[in-house]
């Protein structure tokens, strides 16, 4: 006899349903389930008696497992000549059927004892073998489930083993996630963000100073202002792309940030923001410059666990610390300080010294990957800056970046056009645009400045008025991600139509993200939602003044 594959409790509850059911069903008063077990039949199931074992010489017992069919004995002497007794009064009547696996080898049996002489009828040997297959699935279901949980367990271990070697793919898995996250976020509410911004802009134009409606509007516009720059710190978070840097603000980054931070590190710390006046600017990618000081956030959160304050301040430098690696020309160039200090545990020198290694962790098993500050250190270094950290055990850690000061005035940091100097035209303009609300605002916001707009829903209609306009067409201005065509697809057909228009495409989703998911090339040109009216207007304008490539 062959021991059961999967562990059983002795009597196993749900056997003894099934034994139960037996007893029920084939009108006895004893009905017991018992399995193979080290060469003895252990009862599993029991109903009417206290039985723990069954005797596996007994005549009854050992015809059931030899045989395929019911086994019935019934007495015809004196009760003490029955061949299977139990505690109680003597037994009388046995029936039994054995359990089998698939491939026919005993298990077990499945047994009703009676204390008179009674047959079994048709309907209760049917049963009888019905059960015995019940018990045969449920066995072979366990032993399915033990094999399963064995190989869990093993692969649980080979994945322990690889858990460090693995760590750099699951985090690009995961940044992978955020960023399809932050895309699909980004499409949808900045599209509602262009229509929300957009007509505060329009209708803010038309109110006087005076008019008490106007603090209200002024209010609608700066929240959608503040929403849109929350949506961009999510895509900067996530972006995975060759720095892009530009002349940048630090001080107007970290004050961009503030809010977002303090959500970040929870109600038990407190970001204290201390920025000098007047601190110029310097020459970084803005979205990886928020990234740094988000990654040094995280890490002075994670050393204070009771809570505390992270201090972010920055300052102008005249002559900065000599620098290791570098001349003493860079070193007596004026410099930004950006600094971020903690009330933490501290670092001793061993440590201080490994946490710019890739995978170098303080943390527990499954709390960090040892990437944030490498990663830090990455981007500061690409932006020509230099990074230094103080600290002691106990007394928390700074840490200092100095980035070149440039001194040259920003493009993109000049004052805004005023709103009555606008570029203007007078162009013809092909829409198209699936949301209602931002189609709207941008073909209102082109005609008021002299543009003619063909406004479309979906391609296939831009197709048709590019068909039926009998002038010339001088812009397609489409989204990239819309039902039915995409935005390259409606600019492929139009320009079969029409060789030579010039195109600018807009989109909620980064410009890095549509060219990451094979809708368009590199080198088109790109209008971000949300945008406001001086955004676009500009934009248009640029698009048709540039000469053909």
């Amino acid at each position: 006899m062959a021991a059961p594959s999967h562990p059983l409790a002795f009597p196993d509850p749900r056997l003894t349903e099934l034994a139960r059911l037996a007893s029920v069903v084939c009108g006895a008063p004893v009905a017991l389930i018992a399995l193979s077990e080290n060469d003895r039949l252990l009862v599993a199931g029991r109903h009417g008696t206290g039985a723990m074992e069954l005797p596996g010489s007994a005549e009854p017992v050992t015809h059931t497992l030899t045989h395929t069919d019911i086994v019935e004995v019934s007495r015809h002497g004196s009760a003490d000549d029955f061949p299977l007794s139990l505690d109680g009064p003597p037994i009388q009547f046995y029936a039994g059927a054995a359990i089998r696996t698939a491939g026919g080898q005993p298990l077990g049996l499945v047994c009703v004892m009676d204390h008179r002489t009674r047959p079994l009828s048709a309907d209760q040997r049917a049963a009888l073998m019905t059960i015995s297959r019940q018990v045969s699935a449920q066995l072979e279901l366990r032993r399915h489930q033990a094999e399963y949980d064995r190989a869990q367990q093993g692969r649980q271990q080979a994945e322990d083993t690889l858990k460090q070697r693995d760590e750099q793919l699951r985090q690009a898995q995961k940044m992978e996630a955020i960023g399809n996250l932050a895309g699909g976020i980004a499409h949808d509410f900045n599209n509602l963000l262009t229509v929300i911004t957009g007509y505060s802009e329009l209708v803010l134009k038309k109110i006087p100073e005076t008019d008490p409606q106007r603090r209200k509007l002024e209010e609608i516009k700066k929240a959608g202002d503040r929403a849109a720059a929350l949506t961009q710190q999510l895509l900067a978070f996530s972006r995975r792309q060759i720095l892009q840097p530009k002349i940048v603000d630090v001080n107007a980054i970290i004050s961009g940030m503030a809010s977002m931070l303090q959500r970040l590190v929870g109600e038990d710390i407190h970001v204290n923001i201390a920025l000098a006046p007047d601190v110029g600017r310097v020459m970084a990618d803005p979205g990886q410059l928020e990234q740094v000081i988000m990654n040094l956030v995280v890490n002075a959160r994670d050393a204070m666990p009771a809570g505390g304050k992270v201090t972010i301040e920055t300052v102008n430098i005249d002559r900065a610390p000599v620098f290791s690696n570098k001349s003493d020309a860079s070193t007596t160039r004026p410099y930004i300080m950006l600094a971020v200090s903690d009330a933490g545990t501290g670092m001793d020198d061993a440590t201080r010294a490994r946490i710019f290694e890739p995978y170098f962790t303080t943390k527990a098993a499954g709390k960090g990957t040892g990437l944030g500050l490498s990663t830090v250190y990455g981007i500061v270094k690409q932006s020509d800056g230099e990074i230094l950290v103080y600290s002691e055990p106990g007394h928390g850690a700074t840490f200092k970046i100095y980035l070149p000061r440039e001194d040259r005035v920003a493009a993109d940091l000049d004052a805004a056009t005023p709103a009555d100097s606008l570029p203007v035209g007078t162009e013809t303009i092909l829409l198209v645009e699936d949301e209602p609300g931002v189609r709207a605002f941008t073909g209102e916001a082109l005609r008021m400045q002299g543009y003619t707009i063909l406004d479309a829903k979906h391609g296939i209609e831009a197709q048709v008025l590019s068909t039926q306009h009998p002038a010339p067409i001088h812009l397609l201005l489409t989204d990239v991600v819309m039902p039915q065509m995409n935005g390259r697809e409606v600019a492929e057909r139009v320009l079969s139509q029409r060789p030579g228009l010039k195109v600018l495409y807009m989109s909620g989703y980064a410009e890095q993200a549509v060219i990451n998911r094979g809708i368009l090339d590199s080198g088109f040109a790109f209008l971000q939602k949300p945008f406001t009216q001086h955004a676009l207007v500009s934009k248009v304008r640029e698009v048709l003044d540039a000469k053909p490539s």
